[in-house]
């Protein structure tokens, strides 16, 4: 089940050339193999809203993806196996990277850690308890921290990335159950 590194290296050139981004989340859910789970502004209290940026994403130009992929998750774009969504969260930027749980789980499990703590939380997403994993990386600000929130649902691995506080951290997850499905037909 190993991808010879010429194919990893053709898929890697094929997709820098078509990695784009784009402003609405249904374009990107259209061009995709698998599901996309957004925010929608209607289902959050205004003040809480995460602001959508973009989305980048890839879609191969060729049959299948290797099966097993090597590098950093931020790759997991350009191989093709995920999208990325960009959100504001009041004056934070928080990027999603989601995409197929096997595809990623196994690129994420090859990823150095970067984080120097972890801890697994059980939240409720939608009504049902789900574990999710909050790391906390190197101190970036006075009360700031490099954070990663992963967390599989519905068959789909979500690996997020902020740099915020406490207390903007407890909001972020407080919104995970107001993920929906996005359709091609759907614009948040």
């Amino acid at each position: 089940r190993e991808a010879s590194r010429d194919a990893l290296e053709q898929l890697h050139s094929v997709g820098i050339e078509q990695v784009g981004s784009v402003q609405s989340l249904s374009a990107a859910a259209g061009s995709m193999s698998f599901p996309i789970w957004a925010w929608f502004p209607q289902s959050l209290p205004p003040a809480a809203t995460p602001r959508f940026r973009a989305a980048t994403f890839l879609q191969p130009s060729f049959g299948n993806t290797p099966t097993i992929l090597e590098g950093p998750s931020n790759n997991a774009v350009g191989f093709g196996i995920a999208i990325e969504l960009t959100y504001d969260v009041g004056d934070h930027a928080l990027s999603i990277l989601e995409g197929p749980a096997a595809d990623l789980r196994h690129l994420l499990q090859q990823t150095i850690p970067d984080w120097t703590s972890a801890e697994r939380r059980t939240i409720a997403i939608q009504g049902h308890p789900q574990d999710v994993w909050v790391m906390r990386g190197a101190r970036e600000g006075s009360n700031e921290y490099d954070r990663r929130i992963v967390f599989e649902w519905h068959d789909t691995l979500f690996f997020m990335h902020t740099i915020m506080s406490d207390a903007d951290l407890e909001t972020v997850l407080s919104h995970l159950s107001d993920f929906q499905q996005v359709g091609p037909a759907q614009q948040p």
